[in-house]
């Protein structure tokens, strides 16, 4: 598992790795054909693809067709998030033999009817997951295998795909500055003390304004919110220390800051600061934390929702579920953050599908996002 979470570290500087991690996913794995994508509801083709075992026309027809009828892509909405699960918690295996992309796709590559994943990433109707398929009858092994395998590094799977939101799809150049100014979001290079050691403009523009982050007359990187250093403190420590990454603990996950413009949501990666090439070797000198920023605008406003009201006829509480499915999640977890039981949020998001002339989650979720985004006609 150690090598595994290097080179999850190492696809954040070169996505290709992300191909290395899955091949050697699947030597550790045997019997599985296993497959990484990031998608978007909006999109008609993965924004990102990588898959080992499965034969280049299947993966052909996957990309030309079958991916837009993945019943597989629907029930990941429903996942929860950083878990390692079996399919069958969200589309039985009964009515996946009724599919289409059963009966077309899966059936010609073998026995793959079975899927264990986990949904790593999400936000605002695109979603980044692992798959890892076998036959129904292995899913048990696969499954228990998979959590022993990468349940930890999930934090890490998170954190490199971060760092691969660059300007185009090229390798970030190694070290330092290059590195940093390859990155779109704001992003810096700090110690384990959190000193600064190198930023990209972004990241000196969003320190300028201090409505977010200060440095402080000695360097260090500190934050509006107080109770955000600590924990910003123990993400830059977890990233920069040799002995976490030889025992391979877990690493906490991204720290997510809510302020009233918006959230920023902030990872932290190990770099080697001698860093020649893009894998980061466990025996390297000393290490840095390349820290990344994506800022998330506000999730729910109230024009979203008074648009969502006026146009489709929607009550106050479900244009509320409406745009709570903005930040993701299953429905008992958005049942939990609106302090509303199961049974209600089930039975609201079902009017909200009759009123909207939805079926679908992912199609009220567009709504959703052309209402926040001020592109929804009245």
């Amino acid at each position: 598992m150690g090598e595994l979470g290097e080179i999850v570290d190492a696809a954040a500087f070169d996505p290709q790795h992300w191909s290395l991690f899955i091949e050697r996913l699947q030597a550790a794995i045997p019997g599985t054909k296993i497959c990484i994508q990031v998608s978007a509801m909006d999109s008609s083709l993965p924004l990102f693809f990588s898959s080992v075992g499965w034969s280049e026309q299947s993966i052909a027809a996957y990309k030309d067709y079958y991916w837009s009828v993945n019943p597989w892509q629907e029930a990941w909405l429903e996942a929860t998030m950083s878990k390692v699960e079996r399919s069958e918690l969200y589309f039985s295996h009964r009515a996946l033999e009724k599919t289409e992309f059963f009966a077309d796709f899966l059936q010609p590559e073998g026995s793959v009817d079975g899927a264990t994943g986990v949904k790593f990433a999400a936000h605002r109707g695109r979603q980044a997951t692992l798959a890892i398929h076998s036959d129904i009858g292995e899913a048990d092994r696969v499954e228990v295998q998979a959590r022993s395998l990468i349940q930890r590094i999930v934090p890490r799977m998170r954190s490199a795909l971060e760092a691969n939101r660059i300007t185009g799809d090229r390798p970030l150049p190694s070290g330092g500055h290059s590195l940093l100014d390859g990155l779109l979001d704001a992003a810096f290079l700090v110690d384990e003390n959190c000193r600064l050691r190198a930023a990209n403009s972004a990241a000196l523009a969003l320190a300028s304004e201090m409505n977010v982050l200060n440095i402080s007359p000695k360097d260090i990187v500190r934050f509006r919110q107080p109770a955000a250093n600590d924990a910003f403190a123990r993400l830059v420590s977890s990233a920069c220390s040799q002995l976490l990454r030889l025992k391979d603990r877990a690493r906490p996950d991204d720290l997510v800051l809510d302020l009233p413009e918006g959230s920023y949501a902030i990872a932290a990666l190990p770099v080697a600061r001698a860093q020649t090439g893009f894998a980061l070797a466990l025996y390297s000198g000393q290490i840095d934390a390349l820290v990344v920023m994506r800022h998330r605008p506000p999730p729910a406003s109230r024009d979203g929702a008074t648009l969502l009201r006026r146009a489709y006829g929607l009550t106050a509480a479900e244009a509320r579920l409406a745009l709570a499915l903005d930040r993701g999640g299953t429905l008992v977890e958005i049942a939990a953050r609106l302090g509303v039981s199961y049974e209600t949020v089930r039975a609201q998001l079902k009017a909200a599908f009759t009123k909207t002339g939805t079926r679908k989650q992912r199609d009220l979720l567009a709504l959703v996002i052309k209402a926040t985004s001020g592109n929804l006609s009245e």
